[in-house]
């Protein structure tokens, strides 16, 4: 399981405005040393709760197995009665929180 962005996806979290990553990295696809955000330091980006166009809602985190038999992990926020909003799915929980991090920025929520 991966825990830190790649460096392409570090660079674009800096270029939104995300204050600069803690964790120093020897690439694993690359072969320098890096600076990349961690599982953890893409969970302290996301507000737990938030209101949007009026509605509350609550993060939720999720795994399990997809639609084609593949673990997934599943970021989301939830509203009791009208569903989920803001959905990311991916293999890696890195990749599926990079996701989120970056529609929740685009929305102007974070």
């Amino acid at each position: 399981m991966k825990q830190y962005t790649l460096p392409e996806q570090t660079a674009k979290l800096i270029e939104l405005g995300f204050e600069s990553p803690k964790s120093i990295v020897e690439g694993e696809l690359y072969s320098d040393i890096y600076f990349a955000y961690s599982i953890g330091e893409l969970i302290e980006m996301l507000p737990s709760t938030f209101i949007f166009e009026g509605v509350e809602y609550d993060l939720c985190l999720s795994g399990g197995a997809s639609l084609v038999g593949k673990y997934c992990w599943q970021i989301s926020y939830i509203q009791s009665k009208r569903g989920y909003i803001f959905c990311s799915y991916d293999e890696e929980l890195i990749d599926a929180l990079y996701k989120i991090v970056i529609r929740l920025k685009d929305k102007g929520v974070i």
